[in-house]
């Protein structure tokens, strides 16, 4: 007996498939409208991670295991974002070396210490990123401090 192509199916993709081919797309202005009320929503939620005590609580700890050396920026921020942002135009670019890797002669694989090798330039570039972005951290860290030790008075 043939399978129509009408007849049900268990499989989850071509369900998925079936239901997403009859879901009308976004028009411009709908796609403009939910762009707006996400960036609400996120401004919001900003806004009342700033009214809350505990938000400053938690970037004085920060701040402090910081100092400490018992957390790395890297823990707290992303670092490649955080680098990437509008002020990368005139900062140093770190890429990864996916690019340059150099393979086997007999396959597509790198070789095992060439790998380990990537991953140290990659951790070196976070490294870097950490080291040069941490002095500007902690000066906002430190201002955050202060002012709430103030608004806390």
């Amino acid at each position: 007996k043939k399978k129509e192509p009408t007849d049900r199916t268990d499989d989850p993709v071509r369900m998925y498939l079936r239901e997403m081919g009859s879901v009308e797309l976004l028009s411009r202005e709908g796609e403009i409208a939910i762009a707006k009320r996400i960036e609400a929503g996120r401004e919001t939620m900003i806004a009342g991670l700033c009214e809350s005590p505990l938000t400053f609580q938690a970037l004085i700890i920060w701040r402090d295991e910081l100092n400490e050396g018992t957390t790395l920026l890297r823990e707290i921020i992303d670092l490649e974002t955080t680098y990437s942002g509008p002020e990368a135009k005139a900062a140093p670019q770190f890429q990864s070396s996916s690019e340059d890797d150099i393979t086997n002669v007999g396959g597509d694989m790198p070789m095992p210490e060439e790998e380990e090798e990537d991953e140290d330039e990659s951790n070196l570039s976070l490294a870097a990123m950490e080291a040069e972005l941490r002095p500007q951290v902690m000066e906002t860290l430190d201002l955050i401090a202060d002012t709430y030790k103030k608004l806390r008075k």
